[in-house]
């Protein structure tokens, strides 16, 4: 890969029963290393303030839980 670096991202969002009026869990998993090896995770709760429901499949802080992943990866890689 001639020099270049990367950074490998997964996230998914996770829900107890909808009826149980329980939060979404949303985490996001991320090497912080070129080997790809060591891995930082971020997580939070949500719901939906629109229409009241708890269950929430769309991540509302995604753009945030990235940028502290990036910053840890640029942090770690210096």
């Amino acid at each position: 890969s001639n020099g270049d670096v990367f950074m490998f991202i997964g996230a998914d969002v996770s829900h107890v029963v909808v009826s149980e009026r329980k939060l979404s869990i949303t985490a996001v998993v991320a090497s912080i290393s070129p080997t790809s090896t060591p891995c930082v995770c971020c997580s939070s709760e949500q719901r939906s303030i629109k229409d009241k429901k708890y269950s929430l499949e769309i991540f509302k802080d995604f753009q945030s839980m990235i940028r502290d992943l990036l910053h840890i990866y640029i942090h770690t890689n210096k």
